[in-house]
């Protein structure tokens, strides 16, 4: 998110709150990881800007209340999980991560005026073009969805992939993986198979039904969004 104002797209007083925000973390972490990580922490805090002549002695960093910003924690959890949900959904659709999509973001008015602040950091972080409409507005069809503090938002597919192609493709991987669950709770069904496995077997085959559960409900997400 601080790239931009580092490689100085802003103004220089901006780099250089930024250079200075970025060294006082960088510095106190360093001092909190010494204890477990004595010889790394020492290298590269000795490269860093600082007092004394070891990190082993210097002054061990102490909480500051005036430093604590709820409002700001409460953003940063907003946009991380946008940015996110929309990293998931480039994933699952296999999105080369070079290439920039539409998103389209379904928000209250409070939501929607800190997204129009801060669209830049999903916009950058998410490679995507963010358009931002309220409650009234009419949500994509064929879209993929993911929810960030009650805001909706959705990853339009047309244009993206071949609808009828991944439909297709989706409908098989969704039979192959539903074939494979049904072997999996047939032999956990089994009474002479749960008494005579050890237990780890008996394990291993409910740890790949739950995988295999997880699997079918993300490719009937996906499913279902392409068929609205």
């Amino acid at each position: 998110m601080i790239k931009p104002r580092l490689y100085g797209k802003g103004s220089k007083e901006s780099r250089k709150t930024a250079q200075t925000v970025l060294h006082h973390a960088l510095l106190h972490t360093l001092e909190l990881l010494h204890p477990f990580m004595p010889f790394l922490s020492e290298e590269i805090w000795q490269h860093l800007p600082h007092t004394g002549e070891s990190i082993m002695i210097a002054t061990w960093p102490a909480a500051d209340a005036e430093q604590s910003d709820a409002e700001s924690e409460a953003l940063m959890e907003f946009l991380m999980e946008a940015i996110r949900g929309i990293r998931n959904m480039r994933g699952e659709m296999k999105i080369h991560p070079g290439k920039t999509v539409r998103c389209v973001a379904v928000a209250a008015p409070e939501e929607s005026e800190v997204l129009q602040r801060h669209s830049s950091y999903i916009q950058l972080l998410a490679d995507c073009e963010l358009e931002i409409v309220g409650r009234e507005g009419s949500k994509p069809k064929q879209a993929l969805s993911t929810v960030a503090r009650g805001t909706e938002i959705y990853l339009p597919l047309a244009g993206l992939v071949d609808l009828d192609k991944e439909l297709a493709r989706l409908e098989k991987e969704e039979r192959s993986i539903d074939g494979v669950l049904q072997r999996v709770r047939k032999k956990l069904s089994n009474e002479d198979f749960l008494a005579k496995a050890p237990p780890e077997v008996v394990e291993k085959e409910r740890k790949k039904e739950a995988e295999l559960e997880r699997a079918k409900d993300a490719v009937s997400r996906r499913l279902a969004a392409l068929k609205l």
